[in-house]
């Protein structure tokens, strides 16, 4: 009988010190905010630095961001215990005036924490208006607002002109 309780404590602390050993992902921080940013300067991009705080490989296996707007790129070589890693966060402001907020998870090997999710938020300023934009439409030196005339009450009888 003790024999098989010295067996069971024995095997209980080897799977619990298996157990402790694992890869850990370590973000040095988890949101970013990139303040009042103008719609004219396209892609806008933020680094996302991580370190590998365990005792074995970590791998990142994928990056999803949470719409097409949003683009990551990411560490796609093993990160060895102790070594950094990235992961990168690309939103195109272009097109998108006011407030955005995205999220960017991060799925790794770390049995703790396998799935991060990371946030980015701001704030795009529209650019100034031009002629072009509320005229789009261009016929000669004229523009206009659409490419369709409306002709009512046009008759046969009568002389009609617009300038």
């Amino acid at each position: 009988m003790k024999k098989i309780k010295y067996f069971l404590v024995t095997a209980g602390i080897i799977l619990s010190a298996l157990s402790l050993s694992s890869q850990t992902i370590d973000f040095e921080k988890k949101r970013h905010d990139y303040g009042t940013v103008k719609e004219e300067e396209g892609k806008i991009t933020c680094k996302f630095k991580f370190t590998n705080t365990g005792d074995k490989n970590l791998n990142i296996k994928k990056v999803n961001a949470s719409c097409g707007c949003t683009a990551s790129d990411y560490t796609k070589e093993k990160i060895e215990p102790g070594e950094e890693g990235f992961v990168s966060a690309t939103y195109n402001t272009k097109g998108r005036p006011g407030k955005f907020r995205k999220a960017v998870t991060v799925r790794s090997n770390d049995p703790k924490n396998p799935n991060t999710v990371l946030f980015i938020k701001g704030k795009v300023k529209p650019r100034e208006k031009t002629t072009a934009d509320y005229y789009p439409q261009k016929m000669g030196n004229l523009r206009l607002k659409t490419n369709h005339m409306a002709f009512t009450n046009v008759k046969r009888t009568e002389v009609v002109t617009d300038t």
